[in-house]
């Protein structure tokens, strides 16, 4: 063990000093650029009693810098209104502020698909936290039906990758980035449809920092960069972080250009069990900002939404269309006051140009679909530049819907992966319970959108000599356009060589066909051949049928026989033999998985900062007939344990009793897959 903390000691000493440019670890510019690049509210300090007017950076931090304000103010001044209400002037522009909330903030898409219903489009918009992507999305150009599609039609294990926190967070955000760069190309936030206000706080000068011009991109990330979470986002001399962390709901930074003005929060009021000290922290954070925001709302006439999600945790990214639900309905119920105050009265668009507006919007949506559909063909999301990360975890093969047929092993590891493109690639230090330790290099591409190129080698040793190496290929063309029925050919082969054999008497698995599957049936004829040159056919199938409430079955089978009745052949753990101890070679593999699944579909949190989510019991019962048959059955479970919502690492469990041999077997895997 101590040999892999060695190499965990060496690639993190690499990292640092010869990486870290790829991280943007580089030195930051001098934070001075915040004053030279922007308009920053000197009235606060003149007006201040004479001691504090210094220019002593600590009596700034209370002083806010914005972005882009002159051209802010005079695009909402100059865009066309209605003054239907004899009492509303032309000269005050409707302001919308969107709280911040983590997964409770995606209700502001409910809210603006209720407010579009009215026929009502803000002037400007103000956000901070999470609520920053639904505002940047919407000024964009998106329909709140399309924020949705980009919020809740990607698994955000695939987005949200966990990395060592040499930056400062344990999320890598460049492949959602990169998704969204994909959809709308280069933006500033200057030339958005709908000028928007988007707020971060500085590390450097603990200043906060109100953008309305910059990077579209680089200042969604900041703008959501949640301590530890994140990494602070390196931006013109200054390193931002979520602005949600000192204001949850910022109504000043609207309040300054109209007084009127829709608020729709997204507050945390849930009961919490407060012996827990990660809770403790949560809501020791959570007090001042949501004190803030409360005392703004009550100094301000506002109309206020208060989106009915303030029992849902942060992490419940899950729920996206229940909480989505949930803000549409908090509007519904403030309508008849937004019409009382006249504030139904926002941008007045001509025929020609919301013609125009749901042109662009069905061209984002026809985009949008074509994005997501090579997505699910490829399972690769393009990187927009060259990104890194550096990662820990642990993970086990061997399952029944493994991909690797002699690999069954147990992996700690420490990686290093990078990403340009369609290429993705990455190596790997490894130690395993069998005192064995190496290196695992991968690299995955993709072609045309439909073809996937996945390769890995490992090699292993133990005591510094020479132990194995598993050479894996593997190419994938799908041919049905949507990603998510249809039909796919595939190739793989691997080789595995060890310290026992020669290159004449090497183990090899190879095989070839077609996937036939839709959303919960798959399968698949193939050939396959292995050592010694025996050749054969097989087919897997497996789907899962919904019976009663929350009840599942679920069937997988594999049949397997040799072209030539005189070659045997052989049973891997991954052909779902639960228990697996059925070892040599046979004249025929078949096994059948059959289980009566209950799952809750509900989640747990522990501390708000791990969820246990999609748990499922199962009571299964395995037929397997090798040269003879037999007959298994007992329980199961199936969780993922997710980090902040946004992360999963699988577990599986499972114990039974074997018919055939007496015995009683039982297994864990657990792991993440990178």
């Amino acid at each position: 063990m101590n040999k892999f903390f060695l190499l965990f000691f060496t690639a993190s000493v690499l990292n640092i000093f010869f990486l870290s440019p790829l991280y943007g670890l580089e030195d930051s510019p001098s934070s001075q650029a915040v004053t030279d690049s922007s308009e920053s509210v000197t009235e606060t300090l003149s007006a201040s009693p004479a001691q504090y007017q210094s220019e002593d950076p600590l009596f700034m931090t209370d002083i806010p810098v914005y972005f882009g304000r002159q051209q802010f103010v005079k695009r909402i001044s100059e865009r066309p209104r209605e003054a239907q209400h004899s009492s509303v002037s032309k000269e005050k522009p409707l302001g919308l502020v969107f709280s911040g909330g983590a997964a409770r903030a995606f209700a502001h898409i409910g809210v603006l698909r209720r407010l579009e219903e009215e026929g009502i489009i803000p002037d400007f918009i103000v956000a901070n936290s999470m609520g920053s992507i639904v505002a940047l999305l919407y000024a964009a150009g998106a329909s709140p039906d399309l924020i949705e599609k980009i919020i809740i039609e990607y698994p955000s294990d695939a987005l949200f990758r966990p990395e060592i926190p040499l930056n400062g967070g344990v999320l890598d955000t460049s492949r959602y980035i990169s998704q969204l760069y994909r959809l709308f190309g280069e933006l500033d936030l200057k030339d958005l449809e709908i000028p928007v206000a988007i707020i971060s706080e500085d590390l450097e000068t603990r200043r906060q920092i109100i953008f309305m011009e910059g990077d579209f991109y680089q200042i969604m990330q900041a703008s959501i960069s949640m301590p530890f979470s994140f990494p602070p986002v390196r931006y013109n001399g200054m390193t931002l972080i979520d602005g949600g962390v000192t204001n949850l709901t910022p109504v000043d930074a609207a309040s300054e250009h109209t007084d009127r003005i829709i608020v729709s929060t997204a507050f945390y009021n849930r009961e919490n069990d407060y012996r827990n000290f990660v809770t403790i922290i949560n809501r020791a954070f959570d007090i001042g900002k949501t004190r803030k925001g409360i005392g703004q709302l009550k100094n301000t006439d506002t109309v206020l939404i208060r989106c009915d999600v303030e029992n849902f945790s942060f992490m419940d990214f899950q729920k996206m269309e229940t909480i989505i639900d949930r803000g549409y309905e908090s509007a519904d119920k403030a309508a008849a006051l937004l019409d009382e105050k006249g504030f139904k009265l926002g941008i007045s668009w001509d025929n020609e140009r919301l013609e125009t507006l749901e042109e662009e919007r069905r061209d984002l949506e026809d985009r949008f679909e074509v994005i997501t559909r090579e997505y699910k063909r490829t399972g690769i999301i393009p990187q927009k530049e060259i990104s890194g990360r550096m990662y820990a975890g642990f993970e086990m093969y061997g399952g029944t819907r493994d991909d690797y047929y002699l690999d069954d092993s147990a992996y700690l590891f420490l990686g290093q992966s990078a990403e340009l493109g369609y290429l993705q690639a990455g190596i790997r230090e490894y130690w395993s319970p069998e005192d064995q330790y190496g290196l695992d290099a991968r690299a995955d591409f993709a072609l045309f959108g439909r073809l996937v190129f996945k390769n890995r080698i490992t090699a292993g040793w133990e005591d510094f000599n020479y132990e194995k190496t598993l050479i894996y290929n593997r190419a994938d063309l799908n041919i049905t356009d949507d990603g998510e029925k249809g039909f796919r050919l595939f190739a793989a082969s691997e080789e595995l060589y060890s310290k026992e054999m020669d290159l004449e008497i090497r183990e090899w698995f190879a095989r070839g066909g077609c996937d036939f599957y839709t959303g919960n049936y798959s399968i698949s004829p193939y050939w396959f051949n292995q050592y010694q040159n025996t050749g054969g056919a097989g087919i897997e199938n497996d789907f899962k049928i919904k019976t009663i409430g929350k009840f599942y079955i679920d069937q997988r089978s594999v049949i397997r026989v040799p072209f030539d009745r005189e070659e045997l052949i052989s049973l891997y753990r991954n052909d779902g033999l639960r228990g697996y101890t059925r070892e040599g070679n046979f004249e025929r593999v078949l096994v059948t998985n059959n289980s009566l699944t209950f799952r809750t579909g509900t989640s747990l949190s522990f501390g708000e900062i791990l969820l246990v989510k999609d748990f499922a019991a199962s009571a299964f019962c395995d037929y397997f007939e090798t040269d003879k048959g037999g007959l298994s059955s007992g329980l199961s479970i199936d969780l993922n344990i997710s980090f902040i919502g946004l992360t999963s690492l699988f577990f599986t469990a499972y114990a039974g009793y074997d018919y055939l041999n007496s015995e009683i077997f039982s297994s864990v895997v657990i792991g993440n897959r990178h």
